[in-house]
């Protein structure tokens, strides 16, 4: 089974082309997304990510981020939506640098509970992030994206710190 996925993996990347060659022009993706809190919650958490874009060269990228990240602690379920505009500079083939900022919102409740002891509190607040990443393609429109990247979040009264990581499949119109 190992060899399959290895000859795989070995086919995706010898068969792709260069990212310089993606189109330009409008983009979507989706994918999923991993992290850790590291100041407060301290927790594990992950979920899907989605991404919409324009790409207006082979060097610049500008794009509208958004996640569901869910983590849980001590019972208490935490679903963070941040919505933040990005900014791409590719420097060399497929790869980049990011950063980027916009508005984060926070539930965070008990559970699914229908009982009088259950509870929901909604927080908004501010959001920044910076990484790097690498995009290539498999098809001429369809590209594959993977992204490391700090995510700093001030929501509640708190400093949130979150290493992270994304894997988009994309399409180029």
């Amino acid at each position: 089974m190992k060899k399959i996925g290895r000859i795989g993996l070995i086919l995706l990347i010898t068969t792709s082309v260069y990212a310089s060659d993606i189109k330009n022009g409008f983009f979507m993706g989706i994918g999923g997304t991993g992290g850790m809190e590291v100041w407060e919650l301290k927790r594990i958490g992950g979920g899907l990510a989605l991404a919409s874009g324009y790409k207006f060269n082979k060097n610049l990228a500008a794009l509208l981020l958004t996640d569901f990240f869910y983590t849980k602690k001590q019972g208490v379920h935490y679903l963070f939506i941040p919505v933040e505009a990005q900014g791409r500079f590719f420097f060399h083939e497929g790869a980049y640098a990011y950063a980027g900022g916009g508005y984060q919102f926070l539930r965070a409740t008990d559970g699914p509970h229908f009982g009088v002891n259950s509870f929901t509190s909604t927080y908004s607040g501010l959001t920044g992030e910076a990484g790097g990443g690498y995009e290539f393609c498999v098809e001429e429109s369809i590209s594959v994206t993977t992204q490391l990247g700090l995510q700093y979040i001030r929501i509640a009264g708190a400093n949130l710190y979150t290493p992270n990581f994304r894997l988009y499949f994309g399409y180029h119109f």
